[in-house]
């Protein structure tokens, strides 16, 4: 199982956590490219080798019109409920309108979801009406969805974080002054162990902490595992200490496919309109599925059915449970573990006569023992070419072959 431990010393922040998986390896154009398809104004992704206390880091910056997007203004990175701004309900529609993977898209809505709700239950109001800053926005879209979709293309399977700190002071928002952790961080941060950090800074930002909460699956010191990349994100803030953010990429210990828990959960569905599975499956990989299937099948009466199941780690199974209860017609799931085998999952480029195509490899102990080029890409570019789609896909298994005997992946 591929692991992403973030070492926040410093704390996390969008930026951070988004630069230190690029400094890790996550493909920049790769990850430009899928973000430019959310339909947002017009922005660059800056990518800037800095020094923090003598060491060595990446910073990124999103620059909208020429002009930082959010970063240089403390009040941008906090969601406001009473002033203009993209409305929640906007954001997460630019989100599911791109053309990034579907679990990408679902990830990125999720933290979204997790952080406005925050928002919404400290100020005492409706989910809709909480607005990100107009420039803010676009800086938080590109940091959340960006480090999402870095964790997809570095096949990280599973992200571990260490204790957050949160620091002191106060902080300047669209609400004024206020203290740190800001209301809606400390929140997110309910049940997470913290650690104390005597600076007067905001360590910890309602976006880092919205990510760490919403993809980690468990907070501590680092987990065994084989270490096979480091990445250093940097913060935008000088502080007496390093204000870098680490994150270590490596692979469980042990056999050369450990095999994981996970579990199942199934319900046989004969009174639901088919028009309400895609939002079904959508809420379910919201909820932290790995994978949503639905089969025909024939139930009693010889009524034609389907059969839906899902698969979740076991700390997602609470979720996912409450998705098919209050999004389906059934009375009853079930539900049983199962023993997950998976190979190592990485991404790479190709670039076909046709166009470029993302191709996921599947390792085991190292050696690539299969090339799945990305459904999407290849469709699009059958369109776009008016190519046979097998030409496009035989393109891009050749050459990612190529590529992994050359050595060069």
């Amino acid at each position: 199982m591929r692991i992403a431990y973030f070492d926040c010393f410093a704390g996390i922040s969008g930026d951070m956590a988004l630069a230190a998986l690029l400094d890790a390896g996550a493909d920049a154009a790769t990850l430009v490219a899928g973000l430019k398809t959310i339909p947002l104004p017009a922005w660059e992704l800056h990518l800037t080798p800095v020094r923090k206390c003598g060491f060595a880091a990446l910073a990124v910056t999103v620059t909208v019109g020429g002009e930082p997007a959010g970063h240089a203004h403390a009040a941008d990175r906090h969601p406001s409920a009473h002033h203009h701004g993209t409305r929640f309900p906007d954001l997460v529609a630019a989100i599911r309108a791109s053309e990034l993977p579907d679990p990408v898209k679902e990830r990125g809505i999720a933290v979204f979801t997790r952080l406005a709700e925050a928002e919404a239950k400290v100020h005492a109001t409706a989910l809709d009406a909480v607005h990100f800053h107009e420039v803010g926005a676009v800086d938080s879209i590109v940091d959340v969805v960006g480090t999402v979709y870095a964790l997809h293309l570095l096949g990280v399977e599973r992200v571990i974080c260490s204790e957050l700190p949160t620091g002191r002071g106060t902080i300047a928002t669209a609400h004024g002054l206020l203290p740190v952790p800001a209301p809606a961080t400390a929140e997110l941060l309910r049940g997470v162990p913290l650690r104390r950090a005597d600076v007067e800074a905001e360590l910890t930002t309602p976006t880092g902490a919205a990510l760490a909460t919403t993809l980690a699956s468990e907070f501590g010191a680092s987990p065994s595992m084989r270490l096979l990349r480091t990445g250093v994100g940097a913060g935008q803030r000088d502080l007496p200490f390093p204000n870098l953010l680490r994150v270590f990429l490596g692979e469980a210990p042990g056999e050369p496919l450990p095999a994981t828990t996970v579990t199942v959960l199934e319900a046989n569905l004969d009174d639901l309109s088919p028009q309400l599975y895609e939002r079904v499956i959508e809420r379910l990989f919201a909820a932290g599925a790995l994978d949503v299937t639905v089969q025909p099948v024939q139930m009693k009466k010889h009524r034609p059915a389907h059969t839906l199941s899902a698969i979740c780690p076991p700390e997602a199974t609470e979720a996912v449970l409450d998705v098919f209860f209050r999004e389906t017609t059934t009375l009853g799931v079930r539900m049983s573990e199962w023993r997950r085998v998976s190979l190592a999952r990485e991404w790479i480029v190709v670039t076909t006569p046709y166009g470029d195509v993302r191709v996921k490899l599947g390792r085991r102990d190292g050696e690539v023992l299969t090339v799945a080029p990305e459904y999407d890409d290849c469709l699009r570019l059958a369109r776009e070419r008016d190519v046979p789609l097998k030409e496009i896909h035989a393109a891009a298994s050749a050459l990612a072959w190529d590529r992994v005997r050359g050595g060069g992946s």
